[in-house]
């Protein structure tokens, strides 16, 4: 039963960032802006972690310019997570992104005037539970949940974390960073890959989410 606590606080803290165990989950990409960082909550309801400066809340950028998402550091294929799946969710990523904003906010491919720079990145973190082995997020931000019990175990889950700045495109100032996290759907079996298919949902809540996120930046 202990056990079963500690690996569940343990996933509990990757996903609601405003615990502690979350908030030390820093992969280096956000530099200097983690502690600006503070627990808030998305238009879906999730907790995330987030600093937006007044500049990027003025309400004069007009277009924003999107970058691939990056994976940071770069990951390790392991035998549930292929380097196939990791090219699947970083182009699922992107493409639901560009999906959610289009109509929305201008989508550019130069700098200029009034244009915001969006950055994400699907970053590396770790956590240990007590008495089972460490589940070390080195294969992109991936925890696989497994409760052993007398007779058996019970499923992987996986869990995508992901970082983000915003620059102003002219100055190429950072004016707003996030962290967020979430836990994609459950393998059928322990030893099961992960597909796209389980983290599907769960990225195309966060492009939603950057879809209100821009909708609110954007000069009226």
């Amino acid at each position: 039963m202990q056990i079963k606590k500690t690996l569940f606080n343990v996933l509990v803290a990757l996903v609601f960032s405003s615990s502690s165990v979350f908030a030390d989950q820093k992969s280096g990409y956000l530099g200097d802006a983690y502690p600006k960082l503070k627990t808030e909550t998305a238009a879906s309801g999730d907790k995330v972690k987030r600093w937006l400066s007044p500049e990027l809340l003025s309400g004069k950028y007009t277009a924003v310019m999107l970058k691939e998402t990056a994976f940071f550091p770069e990951p390790k294929p392991t035998e549930q997570v292929s380097a196939d799946l990791l090219n699947e969710i970083r182009a699922y990523a992107d493409t639901a992104l560009r999906r959610e904003l289009d109509g929305v906010i201008d989508i550019v491919d130069e700098p200029g005037p009034n244009v915001l720079i969006f950055k994400p990145a699907i970053t590396a973190a770790s956590a240990q539970d007590e008495g089972l082995k460490a589940y070390e997020l080195i294969p992109v931000a991936f925890v696989f949940s497994r409760v052993k019990k007398a007779s058996g175990s019970r499923p992987k889950e996986a869990v995508l974390a992901m970082e983000w700045q915003v620059q102003d495109a002219e100055s190429n100032e950072v004016i707003g960073a996030g962290i967020r996290a979430g836990v994609g759907s459950k393998l059928k079996a322990p030893d099961d890959q992960v597909t796209l298919e389980n983290l599907k949902p769960l990225l195309d809540v966060w492009a939603k989410d950057a879809r209100t996120f821009f909708k609110s930046s954007k000069a009226k």
